[in-house]
Order: structure tokens, then sequence, then C-alpha cells
């Protein structure tokens, strides 16, 4: 096997961030769980989520939401569900190590499609020096107004 880089293929937005989740109030349990919290990985799905959070409140005149029933969907030839899109978060370095002490930087790709492809959106934002959570969502909350503003009304138009 060989891994598919990104310029192939990117993944799906917050694909392999194992996440999990306590009661906010339960501090022991929370405590336990920052010793397991890789910080890299928080910064990726902050900026990966934010992206999917923004791209799924997209809904063009031709998008046939779920509620509406079939017919209507093969009518207007669009699909049921989350627009295809995909997003990846990196931490860029000088020397690829794998140890995130290392980062110095992060690029965020994101892109937008019609289902069959003819269609494609991309664009990448980068950030210098080490970032926050918070500033990692604003990231890959600008990425998707960007594509937004690209896509249009009638992105998914014949």
């Amino acid at each position: 096997w060989h891994p598919i880089s990104p310029q192939d293929m990117l993944p799906a937005a917050c694909q392999g961030i194992v996440s999990i989740v306590c009661r906010s109030n339960d501090g022991t349990t929370r405590d336990l769980l920052e010793l397991l919290s890789d910080k890299d990985s928080s910064i990726a799905a902050a900026a990966e989520r934010a992206f999917l959070d923004k791209l799924d409140s997209f809904t063009p005149p031709t998008y046939a939401p779920l509620e509406k029933n079939v017919a209507a969907v093969e009518t207007t030839k669009v699909w049921v569900g989350r627009p295809p899109l995909a997003a990846l978060m990196q931490g860029k370095t000088e020397k690829p190590t794998g140890d995130s002490k290392n980062v110095n930087g992060w690029v965020f790709q994101g892109l937008l499609a019609c289902p069959d492809g003819s269609k494609v959106i991309p664009e990448q934002h980068e950030a210098k020096g080490n970032i926050s959570a918070s500033e990692a969502a604003a990231l890959g909350a600008d990425v998707a107004e960007y594509i937004l503003q690209e896509a249009g009304n009638d992105f998914y138009s014949s």
C-alpha cells in the first residue's frame, strides 16, 4: 500500500481524527482526557469542522433538501444530503519529522464539487507560526466563505 497524497485526493473533513466526548462538569474525566489530547489534531479538527459547518449551510435554489420528495430530486438532477466537499488542515515543518513541536505554520485546503465532478472549486489558505484552535476555525471558515462566493447561486445548475 502507499499513502494517497492530498494533491491526488483530499479526504473528507475530519476523516481520521478520533474524538472522545465527556460531560463538561466531569473535571476528573476531562483531566484524564487532556493527557490523551493531541494539540495538532485539535487544531486540524477545528479548521475542518468550521469549513464543514459553513458549507453545510449552502443551499442554492437547485438543491433538494432531505425532506423533499424523490421525484423533485430526479427532475432537478441534484442529490439529497450534504454537498460534496473535502478538507485537510496540515502542519508545515521545515523538515518533516512527524514531531508537532517542529510545526511552523499551517495549510488548509478545501473544495466544493458537483456530484458528477463537472465543477470543482478548490481553495488553499496558509497561516504562519503556531495558531490556536479558534484561529484554525477562522481559517477554515474563511476558505469556506471564499468557496461560497465563487460558487454563487448557480453552481449546481447545468
